[in-house]
């Protein structure tokens, strides 16, 4: 680790960036299934707008020492509004509405667990890649 900036020296070529967002979308997938919310399409029926928005936050917790969960979800709202997303009680990509446009302190526990697990996952690549 470099001791000046707090980060690992660790390099992920974009194959493997793309390799793990695709876990990590997967992941909050099939968990928000269990959840109730079928409303999140496979990898392969994503645009690359979309999947860029993954990779980008895989490589905000590749690049950073520890990133919080919390960073997680800030990042992805911060996206969503950027494109002109709103709050909505119901997911509807139609209308760019989504229940989860909240701030981290408003969201219940389960909606948490997505970035808590988005950023485990990642933490296991680094470690195990290092």
């Amino acid at each position: 680790m470099n001791e000046e900036t707090h980060k690992p020296n660790l390099v992920f070529d974009n194959e493997t960036v793309e390799y793990i967002a695709q876990i990590c979308y997967e992941t909050h997938r099939t968990y928000s299934k269990t959840l109730g919310d079928d409303s999140h399409p496979a990898w392969d029926e994503l645009s690359d707008v979309e999947k860029e928005s993954v990779h980008r936050r895989v490589k905000l917790c590749l690049e950073d020492h520890i990133v919080l969960p919390k960073t997680i979800h800030e990042s992805w709202m911060g996206e969503k509004f950027r494109d002109g997303w709103s709050y909505g009680n119901v997911h509807d990509i139609e209308k760019k509405q989504h229940p989860n446009l909240l701030p981290w302190s408003e969201l219940n526990m389960e909606q948490k667990r997505k970035a808590l697990l988005f950023t485990v996952i990642v933490e296991v690549f680094k470690l195990t890649m290092s």
